[in-house]
């Protein structure tokens, strides 16, 4: 399931733990394996902070990948920076780094200062930046993959774009070239979007409730809105609806546990967050019928069923489901009577 909704930075640490569970128990084939399937999902995002966090479990798991031939350049800094922390259980690699926010809309920080328009000169400097950190970990070879032209144009715009967008970051450069590729050094650079990932990979690989509902909170918080909302470019809507789907999947876990708990009101906040990002989802109108209930509102349930039958035939055509009316049914009988 995880794989088909692309969750790959919780995948690639599920991959990582099988890894390193069978390579301290001498399965080094079996381990090999995992920790390739790891690297595999993680290495693109360039989230080296994710195996950095890991401690010594993370130079046992990369040392056995470069052991093994493999060649990346992400399991070295990974043992870079461990052997320059004394592979403590948690590296900080970011005291010089650029904050980017791509929750809601995008925005870059240098040593706590905005980039703003004046310094990007161009708003097509401000949107390479957005592009490469998209792409962080991969190698871009297209100069024009950003905006199609005329052959020759597109190049030209690129270059005049990447001296401008390496004015604004000054001296934290963090963009790498070889070849005629480029890439983001993203060990530079904190990405909310990977600290988002990282605490619902948390909250997946939490045993105790409450440790997983402290990560599900963590995640919502830090979703200001929509991935780069200012932006409108095709390569920013695949992860735009990844960070949708873990937003929803957060709120809805929290609202049921609240629910489960009985606190109504806080699951309906939680409820009303999820409806604005998507209302179509039928699944989140019966857990407000279900709060209305547990909170003894017959014309709040009543109103909130109308307001989904309005909704549902004004923007679909459509009736709500026999589930979500029997349940609705069920629920104001239990009221009348």
């Amino acid at each position: 399931m995880g794989e088909r909704r692309q969750f790959r930075v919780p995948i690639s640490l599920v991959y990582f733990g099988l890894a390193y569970i069978d390579l301290v128990r001498e399965a080094r084939r079996r381990g090999l394996s995992h920790a390739r399937q790891s690297l595999g999902l993680i290495e693109a995002s360039g989230a080296v902070q994710l195996y950095l966090d890991q401690g010594q479990r993370a130079r046992v798991v990369c040392k056995a990948l470069l052991e093994s031939g493999e060649r990346s350049a992400f399991l070295r800094q990974v043992l870079m920076h461990l052997k320059r922390a004394g592979a403590g259980p948690t590296v900080s690699v970011l005291s010089d780094a650029a904050i980017v926010r791509c929750l809601g809309t995008f925005q870059v920080q240098v040593n706590g200062e905005e980039v703003r328009q004046k310094r990007w000169v161009s708003t097509e400097a401000r949107d390479l930046l957005a592009f490469f950190i998209v792409h962080r970990g991969k190698r871009i070879p297209a100069l024009d993959a950003v905006w199609p032209s005329a052959e020759g144009t597109g190049r030209i715009a690129f270059h005049t774009a990447l001296t401008r967008m390496r004015k604004a970051l000054r001296a934290l450069d963090s963009l790498l070239v070889e070849g005629g590729e480029y890439w983001l050094d993203a060990a530079r650079l904190r990405v909310d979007a990977d600290d988002f990932d990282n605490a619902l990979a948390k909250a997946g690989a939490s045993v105790a409730e409450d440790e997983m509902i402290h990560w599900h909170e963590r995640a919502v918080s830090l979703y200001h809105g929509e991935h780069m909302a200012n932006l409108y470019y095709d390569w920013v809507f695949p992860d735009w609806r990844r960070l949708a789907r873990g937003f929803l999947t957060a709120l809805q876990t929290l609202a049921e546990r609240r629910l489960a708990r009985e606190d109504y009101e806080a699951a309906q906040s939680l409820l009303r967050q999820a409806l604005e990002s998507d209302p179509f989802r039928e699944d989140l109108p019966c857990l407000m019928l279900r709060c209305f209930a547990g909170l003894k509102d017959r014309g709040g349930l009543v109103s909130h069923f109308r307001r989904m039958e309005e909704l549902l035939q004004e923007e679909l055509g459509v009736d709500p489901g026999a589930e979500a009316r029997s349940l609705y049914q069920a629920l104001l009988a239990g009221l009348s009577g």
